[in-house]
């Protein structure tokens, strides 16, 4: 069954369109799936505090309406299918009309926090996976490239979390301030797809690249290292 975590839009998770950022839905989805991995018993005790650690590769999101300001909305998320490597998330977000505003789907695995290699068959309980007729399909690997590099971050302290390198969330708003305020009034993101390669640590710089076209493809890179890659698609 699919947990709900019911969230108000309030002045701190919108932009000056008074749309929610698209950095603070991803938020919202890493909030409910944490809850949600708590109450099925593969929460914190059984990876942070057991010396592993969750790692999301890849996100893929299809927005038909990005929710607004002081607007109630509901965050579902359930898992999918598991394999012995990788756990597969998904996430649905509707008003309280019941409308289906955003329907979004990731791929996440376990490391060991000393070796970095992946965990096989971490826990010991059993994960019921759950699917839905309107879910979205798994993301894929993005093998578009960016050419044209057109700004670096340095990471500060702020932008690192309790893992000790860049949450998956910092290279949302990377992605994100590549453009500015009267782009976003007059481009809506339709489908939005992050594959995540390398994490990012602090005082390390990440150079931004972006190809556009039909769709707009952007990197972020340290050095000669992919770091990330993202497509996305406006309406």
């Amino acid at each position: 069954m699919a947990h709900l975590k019911r969230y108000l839009v309030d002045t701190g998770c919108v932009d000056q369109n008074k749309k929610l950022r698209l950095s603070n839905l991803f938020l919202m989805f890493q909030e409910s799936a944490e809850e949600h991995s708590e109450i099925l018993g593969i929460g914190h005790d059984k990876t942070t505090f057991a010396g592993r650690k969750w790692v999301i590769t890849r996100y893929s999101l299809k927005i038909n309406r990005m929710p607004g300001f002081e607007e109630n909305i509901n965050v579902y998320t359930y898992p999918g299918k598991t394999n012995p490597f990788f756990l597969y998330r998904h996430f649905y977000v509707t008003d309280e009309k019941g409308n289906l505003l955003v329907v979004a789907s990731s791929i996440w695995t376990i490391l060991d926090a000393k070796t970095n290699k992946i965990v096989s068959n971490p826990f010991d309980v059993s994960i019921p996976g759950e699917s839905k007729e309107f879910e979205l399909e798994l993301p894929q690997k993005i093998n578009d490239n960016a050419f044209n590099k057109v700004k670096e971050h340095q990471i500060e302290y702020s932008d690192i979390d309790l893992n000790g390198h860049v949450n998956n969330i910092k290279y949302i708003e990377l992605i994100q301030n590549i453009h500015d305020t009267e782009f976003y009034k007059n481009n809506e993101i339709d489908t939005f797809v992050i594959n995540y390669f390398s994490e990012i640590k602090e005082k390390e710089i990440v150079s931004l690249f972006i190809s556009k076209g039909e769709k707009e493809v952007i990197k972020g890179s340290v050095n000669d290292r992919d770091c990330f890659k993202a497509i996305i698609v406006y309406k």
